[in-house]
């Protein structure tokens, strides 16, 4: 492979569609409406994705239909971002996001998704991009302008291949990570919210599935609270009997300075990525030593996105596994905050709290401001009212979840990532040899 020429998207005969400039009413059910916060790591994430009605859905796609290998690009909040549209998946497009469509002549439709994650495409992100007050954001005029390497076609069939193969191991993972925070979250929800073991007791019938040890740490019987009925001997109070707020965070620098450590500096969308994926692409960052020693990170801390449009109120337990898939000690960025909490088994607990808050959007009635919403973490903690219930169920609910957090960081993905984003930009550029490809991969994985 020779270095492949520059050409323009428009030359490569991309065509760029512009989504409706206007926002549809939500229904409880529909088509998803995807918007900027749904494009993770180069995928759309529909399935908590706002729903339209079927008279919306066919409105909004009467100029902007989705097909299958088209590639959703952000222009707005975080300008570049893509994700690509796989096979059967229908949505309408949301504001400030735009289609780009390959015709097949000049580029490869599967291809397209890579083309527009490499390096040549962030110089041209960084080339076009518009730096406004609030947000940064790219021009529709200006897209199509973009010049990318673009190899031949046999070349771009065999690096798709070779790319997708490894985004699908991925994938793998990641639905079998979904499929351990489901069973999690179903043991939350039906000891600490639904009281089911408590009830079975109650009722004279042994616990559905659980063995005589755990049921037995289970009260039979309820008692009057300020939040109602709860088990007895539980208690009700706020989160900071047991949770405190640390230092914020530190941005740090682009470069290097003196004296100065590089650092994974998480922010409020890699919590999200890494408690889906267990892997986020966050930035590096130059801090000071003092800085990174304020900010350590305790396996028993919870960090919570502070601030920003989509990943605010989100969380993430911090725990062993998620530091050491890090090459670079990691720390957080002035977007989120740090909680303290006493013990992993209080963390598992509240992270766990925290996570339905935020599905169930109760998370914003601690959340102020108004073109940028920032959470009053204080307020959080100090005005909440939860259940909690003894430290003997909270240690099992801890053993319960423990696997989870190990294997959702089991660095595996980490790894495959790795090799995908390193590949690429050799890939495209021509730097490596597609027959040196398998070879490696099989060294690494």
């Amino acid at each position: 492979m020779g270095k492949p020429p520059l050409v323009s998207l428009r030359e490569a005969k991309v065509s760029l569609i512009d989504c409706v400039h206007r926002t549809p009413p939500f229904a409880g059910v529909g088509y998803p409406y995807i918007t900027i916060p749904d494009l993770k790591l180069g995928r759309i994430r529909h399935a908590e994705a706002r729903r339209i009605s079927p008279e919306d859905y066919i409105t909004w796609t009467q100029k902007a239909a989705p097909r299958p290998y088209d590639v959703v690009l952000s222009r707005r909040c975080n300008p570049g971002e893509t994700a690509v549209v796989p096979p059967g998946l229908e949505f309408a497009l949301g504001q400030n996001l735009v289609l780009l469509r390959a015709d097949g002549t000049k580029v490869f439709p599967p291809f397209l998704r890579w083309l527009v994650q490499g390096n040549e495409w962030w110089q041209e992100v960084r080339k076009f991009n518009n730096v406004g007050a609030v947000f940064d954001s790219l021009k529709c005029a200006d897209i199509p302008n973009f010049r990318l390497p673009i190899p031949s076609l046999p070349e771009q069939h065999t690096i798709a291949d070779v790319l997708c193969s490894l985004d699908e191991k991925i994938e793998l993972n990641r639905r079998m990570n979904e499929t351990l925070e489901a069973m999690a979250r179903a043991i939350f929800k039906s000891w600490f919210i639904d009281f089911d073991p408590v009830r079975a007791k109650a009722e004279g019938r042994q616990p559905y599935g659980m063995d005589a040890q755990t049921a037995a740490l289970f009260p039979s019987d309820f008692q009057n609270s300020a939040l109602g009925r709860i088990p007895k001997e539980w208690k009700v109070d706020h989160p900071n009997s047991f949770c405190g707020i640390t230092i914020g965070g530190d941005w740090g620098e682009d470069v290097a300075f003196d004296g100065a450590v590089q650092v994974v500096c998480l922010r409020g969308v890699d919590l999200e990525h890494l408690r889906r994926d267990g892997y986020a692409g966050a930035p590096l960052r130059w801090v000071k030593p003092a800085s990174l020693a304020r900010r350590a990170l305790r396996d028993s801390d919870i960090l919570i996105a502070a601030s920003g449009i989509g990943p605010v109120g989100r969380s993430l337990r911090v725990v062993e596994t998620m530091q050491k898939q890090y090459g670079n000690p990691v720390t957080y960025s002035n977007f989120c905050k740090r909680l303290e909490v006493a013990t992993p088994e209080h963390a598992s607990y509240f992270d766990r709290w925290l996570y339905e808050m935020h599905r169930s959007n109760e998370i914003w009635e601690y959340v102020n401001g108004t073109s940028i919403p920032n959470l009053d973490a204080n307020g959080l903690i100090s005005r909440m009212l939860i259940v909690i219930p003894p430290r003997s169920l909270l240690l099992k609910y801890h053993e319960f979840v423990a696997p989870v957090y190990a294997r959702l960081f089991n660095q595996e993905s980490q790894t495959l990532a790795t090799i995908r984003d390193t590949l690429l930009p050799k890939l495209i550029s021509g730097e490596i040899r597609i027959k040196d490809v398998e070879k490696m991969i099989v060294q690494e994985v």
